[in-house]
């Protein structure tokens, strides 16, 4: 496999095993040749990668349709009509609002007053997603297990309660702080269910939201002030949500930032902990792919119904810590999880 980190099943989480072998599903016997649309947000990810390297795995050698928005949704219209007009077996869609403006709220979903959804346009086939934190919440399925819609897929983060637990492991806290693009439906749903879980458990959640401009794209000039600013409101450490306009700013500005102020980061995804978070529970983009791979095989070679296929994600997370950041905070990691974590070289 070629990510052979060691993972973990962290104490108490709950959180169970899944794994790509050779033993895990029935190997093909025939050469198929479907084809698999893919819209990505920002070019091509680890995700398509391991997408693409499964089902090379199974024997199915699809004819591939690929589409980058650039981090531009509005083109996002006329990449659906293309695809809707070469009527592709399935599309793989990228994140929550490359999937949410392809397919649509599903019926009766009432959104918070922060997330906007396109109904513009329409996907007419099957769809797989990859890298959507919250499908049932950001409206894309109504539930996890069966739905009547031909969309199935790959959730990529861990709970919210597990994510808030190893925090806590790390260092206890009572306020945490949250930067945003309020312009991304994920990160607004992301906000409200992070809200809503520290208040059960009688935390305070503080939260800056990047700016935007006239376009509605959000500006990254002033993110230091935003970091600061939550400090200052109290906050103890900063959650980096999946977010991709912070996860693009993260290296360089954000975590910086927010080290600068002797402020901890926590990281929800691969992508932040790789921009230098202290720490993160998170999952592989390369394995996330890989299982999206899986589910679209049930429907061109199984021919199943996508909506009767469960969304799913991987419930083996890595407790990963970054041991450079930990000294430069002056955070050492507390003595019992050492025999859990990975740590970042």
């Amino acid at each position: 496999m070629r990510d052979s980190r060691r993972r973990i099943v962290l104490a108490g989480l709950g959180l169970p095993l899944w794994r790509v072998g050779p033993t895990a599903w029935a190997q093909t016997q025939v050469v198929i040749r479907p084809k698999i649309g893919i819209v990505t947000f920002r070019g091509q990810t680890d995700v398509e990668q391991g997408f693409k390297s499964y089902l090379e795995s199974q024997g199915i050698q699809p004819v591939y349709l690929e589409y980058d928005l650039a981090r531009d949704n509005s083109k996002l219209p006329g990449i659906v009509a293309a695809l809707n007009q070469q009527k592709p077996d399935l599309v793989l869609t990228w994140g929550t609002s490359v999937t949410l403006g392809a397919v649509g709220a599903y019926a009766g979903f009432k959104p918070s007053p922060d997330v906007k959804i396109n109904d513009a346009v329409r996907l007419n086939c099957p769809v797989v997603f990859a890298l959507v934190a919250a499908p049932v919440s950001s409206g894309i399925v109504p539930e996890l297990q069966f739905n009547k819609r031909a969309i199935t897929g790959v959730y990529h983060v861990a709970e919210l309660e597990s994510q808030l637990q190893a925090i806590s492991n790390y260092r206890p806290f009572k306020t945490l702080g949250m930067l945003y693009n309020p312009a991304e439906n994920n990160s607004a749903v992301t906000h409200q269910l992070l809200e809503d879980v520290l208040k059960a458990q009688g935390k305070t959640l503080r939260v800056e939201r990047a700016d935007l401009d006239a376009s509605g794209k959000p500006m990254p000039d002033n993110l230091p002030q935003k970091v600061k600013a939550l400090k200052d409101a109290g906050a103890q450490w900063l959650y980096l949500p999946p977010d991709s306009f912070v996860g693009v700013h993260a290296a360089k500005t954000v975590i910086p930032a927010a080290h600068d102020l002797g402020l901890p980061t926590f990281a929800s995804t691969e992508q932040l902990m790789d921009a230098g978070a202290l720490i993160g529970l998170i999952c592989s983009y390369f394995e996330v792919g890989q299982f999206a791979g899986f589910k679209a095989k049930q429907i061109v070679q199984a021919k199943q119904f996508a909506g009767e296929i469960p969304v799913e994600t991987l419930k083996t997370f890595s407790l990963v810590i970054n041991p450079m950041k930990a000294k430069v905070l002056g955070l050492t990691p507390p003595l019992q999880m050492f025999g859990v974590a990975k740590f970042k070289s």
